[in-house]
């Protein structure tokens, strides 16, 4: 799972290769505005080196991967 957002020439990337979700709530209403909350799990994985989740964040000074 890839989540990247991006302000400009500026960008913050999240990369997970091993996920797993679930959903938690449940949207019971027929004429209401349906709600639902996923949470998604990052897990350790040797094609990610070993890590749960890389993050990089670029902007015009300086680029940082963790």
């Amino acid at each position: 799972m890839k989540i990247k957002a991006t302000n400009g020439t500026s960008t913050i990337e999240w990369l997970g290769t091993k996920v797993r979700f679930r959903e938690l709530t449940d949207s019971d209403g027929r004429d209401d505005t349906v709600t639902q909350e996923i949470s998604f799990y990052f897990e350790a994985d040797d094609t990610n080196n070993g890590k749960d989740l890389q993050v990089t964040v670029t902007n015009t000074v300086a680029s940082y991967a963790a």
